[in-house]
């Protein structure tokens, strides 16, 4: 059996490992066996054997047995040497005509009987008992396990309230100003920057949305989110909001 390294100091990453999500590989067994039961190779109401799977992501070969009772049945995937129990929960939900996703309540004010989609969710459990819904695959190695087997970290991109306000202004004055660099962008929000004259106003932009995006850079406010399609609302009056003209 594959020894599966403790990585103390977590040096993978969820993203510089191979993953596959295991209902993909789960819908791919029924696929199958829904076929040979058209073809008469097997027979409907019996357990499900799949010996013949291929994972692109992780690139290596697997065999899944799903038990005909999924809720007390014992259902595994084997992959090399290793093997990890298969955990179905109940997803099903009801649709309206149109496709909606309905609560039990509204079947029941129904004038018709409404049929309950029945949908399973699958999970692979690892040796710690925790229930996951994909498996990762090391770089530059065979070892298969869980994110919690293997210990992978995750991918956090932090930034700071400063350097978030500092993107937004950029994101702002390109809007203004189209055709502005990067370079330029990021030395006018640095410097405090903001359109003093209505004539510094695009052809092509309304009035409102320059207001608005006026007296975000000259207070700092979030005053120019988008609401709605396009509409942008002062309270009190727009005059209120507006810079005194210089």
């Amino acid at each position: 059996m594959a020894q599966i390294p403790h990585n103390k100091r977590r040096l993978y990453s969820q993203s510089e490992c191979r993953s596959q999500k295991i209902q993909i590989l789960v819908n791919e067994a029924l696929a199958a066996y829904r076929l040979a039961i058209r073809e008469g190779r097997a027979q409907p109401g019996t357990d499900v054997d799949y010996n013949r799977g291929y994972s692109a992501d992780l690139d290596r070969w697997y065999s899944m047995h799903i038990a005909h009772d999924r809720r007390e049945g014992h259902s595994f995937i084997t992959i090399g040497d290793r093997s990890w129990p298969l955990i179905f929960t109940d997803n099903g939900h009801y649709r309206s005509k149109i496709g909606k996703f309905m609560p039990n309540a509204w079947a029941q004010n129904q004038p018709k009987q409404v049929d309950r989609l029945q949908v399973d969710r699958a999970y692979v459990q690892g040796k710690d008992g925790r229930n996951v819904t994909a498996l990762f695959r090391l770089p530059r190695s065979r070892i298969v396990g869980t994110k919690y087997e293997l210990d992978l970290s995750h991918d956090v991109w932090k930034v700071s309230s400063r350097r978030r306000h500092q993107l937004r202004r950029e994101e702002l004055i390109k809007e203004l100003i189209p055709m502005i660099s990067d370079a330029q962008a990021a030395e006018r929000a640095l410097l405090g920057w903001w359109p003093r004259l209505k004539k510094e106003r695009p052809r092509f932009m309304v009035h409102e949305r320059f207001d608005a995006i006026q007296v975000e850079l000259r207070d700092g406010k979030p005053q120019a989110r988008r609401r709605g399609h396009g509409a942008y609302v002062f309270k009190g009056g727009r005059d209120r909001y507006l810079p005194p003209n210089p």
